[in-house]
């Protein structure tokens, strides 16, 4: 707030970004993070810092990346901000209601809350998850009501799924086992993050509204319970399917938890309660049907998936970190039979190279289009 409306602190000291008269350098102001500071940027909404103390707008637009479901464990006694809850690690500490930006009633205390409820200073928020964010990070409740029922997105929000795609990428990554069973997930994105921030700058500056949320939803069956069954993932030959997921159980931490004190923990679970978790229904191949589809899911040689597993000695068969899996085509429709892969293979599904080249530069341009 400071760098953006002030010419000089209470001290006298000068803003180094003010020029002029009464000017600072800042016609706008965007917020991005990654993980955990994704969460810091919703917690950041959710407490009403993007209203300064003279009741002016902070940031005017957001883009908390891989953030899921989740604030942050920040404002309590003994707090741990960098924690983060999974399925097999730090499950109980607290990553509490509200998850979603609309305002919504809470099925575990039937009060109202939601991040996002000063309308004057509320920022444009573009958020972006992956598939892991689904299973590890309760990614669901960003846009369900925990009762596994979709609600509507706000107009100032626009939330996006970038299918398959792993937490943690990099260009250049090589799939590899990092003490997970399968070859870890390399699907890179950047390009839809950076496509996304010039959409947010046009909202912002021109009004010019960014493309409609691409999310699994309940309504049209591609947000489904973890169960084999309801996802529809194939049965392919050495994958483990797991319906494991980082469940949300309705946790008592103490009376005093909202004055910033835990005084029961481990937490007791109330009446075995639990918001309902929704994750990605996928296609033939196992890769998400719904979301931003990237070439490499449109035109594919590999099933991606948001989730791996832990090898044996350690926590065999629990969901592996954020580790997504990468399971390769096999080349001939020869080798499909022998180990009877229910995907087709490489050969089958693309005449030549040329064909295949074809084929992602017209998906590609679907997406540019």
């Amino acid at each position: 707030s400071f760098l953006r409306y002030e010419r000089k602190d209470q001290a006298g000291n000068q803003n180094p970004l003010a020029f002029g008269k009464n000017e600072t350098s800042i016609r706008r102001a965007y917020a991005w993070g990654r993980s955990v500071s994704a969460r810091f940027i919703r917690d950041f909404i959710y407490h009403g810092a993007n209203e300064d103390e003279s009741h002016r707008q902070v940031f005017d637009a957001v883009c908390p990346y891989v953030a899921g479901g989740g604030r942050m464990f920040l404002n309590y006694e003994f707090a741990r901000p960098v924690t983060s809850s999974q399925q097999h690690n730090d499950q109980l500490d607290p990553e509490l209601f509200p998850f979603a930006y609309n305002v919504l009633r809470d099925p575990q205390t039937g009060k109202k809350d939601g991040i996002m409820k000063r309308p004057k200073t509320d920022p444009y928020v573009m958020h972006v998850q992956t598939s892991i964010e689904y299973r590890q990070k309760r990614g669901g409740l960003a846009h369900t009501d925990g009762k596994g029922k979709d609600v509507a997105v706000p107009e100032k929000v626009r939330i996006y799924l970038i299918s398959s795609a792993p937490h943690r990428f990099a260009p250049g990554f090589i799939p590899k086992r990092y003490d997970s069973q399968n070859l870890t997930n390399p699907l890179p994105h950047g390009q839809v993050l950076r496509a996304l921030m010039v959409a947010m700058d046009q909202w912002v500056c021109d009004g010019t509204p960014p493309p409609p949320s691409q999310i699994p939803r309940v309504k049209d069956h591609t947000l489904v319970p973890s169960d084999q069954k309801s996802t529809g993932f194939p049965n392919i030959l050495g994958v483990r399917y797991t319906s494991l997921y980082n469940r949300q159980l309705f946790l008592d931490y103490g009376p005093n938890l909202l004055r910033g004190k835990i005084e029961v923990h481990p937490p007791e679970q109330i009446k075995n309660g639990e918001y309902k978790i929704l994750i990605t229904k996928v296609d033939a191949d196992g890769n998400d049907l719904a979301g931003i589809r990237l070439p490499a899911i449109r035109v594919p040689l590999a099933t991606y998936t948001g989730w791996n597993l832990w090898i044996e000695g350690l926590a065999e068969d629990e969901l592996c970190g954020l580790f997504g899996s990468y399971v390769p085509f096999v080349r001939t429709k020869e080798e499909r039979t022998k180990v009877a892969d229910p995907r087709p293979s490489i050969e089958e599904r693309y005449k030549d190279h040329a064909d295949y080249v074809k084929k992602v530069s017209h998906a590609a341009r679907a997406l540019v289009d």
